[in-house]
């Protein structure tokens, strides 16, 4: 069965979505997935470096993408960092 790009994107998102706090352990609460768009995660984060963290966190988490949805994300250097506003 084919999957387009986008039904791909979804597949990832709601795995991603569903598992953050597993994938990211300690920077789940100074991070959130927004969105995956071309098979690459965009993601909001407190800072830089929380986001520079989970830069290291990539390899691991497409082996555990590829185990449970069968998908990869694309390894890019790069990757939309937007503010996370902690709600008071």
């Amino acid at each position: 069965m084919l999957f387009s790009d986008k039904d791909v994107d979804k597949v990832l998102e709601k795995f991603i979505y569903l598992n953050w706090n597993r994938l990211v352990n300690q920077y789940d609460n100074y991070s959130k997935p927004a969105y995956v768009k071309n098979q690459i995660l965009y993601v909001q984060v407190e800072s830089k470096a929380i986001f520079q963290e989970i830069l290291f966190l990539k390899e691991s988490l497409n082996e555990i993408l590829k185990k449970n949805t069968g998908f990869i994300l694309k390894l890019e250097n790069h990757c939309f960092i937007s503010q996370l506003t902690k709600q008071k």
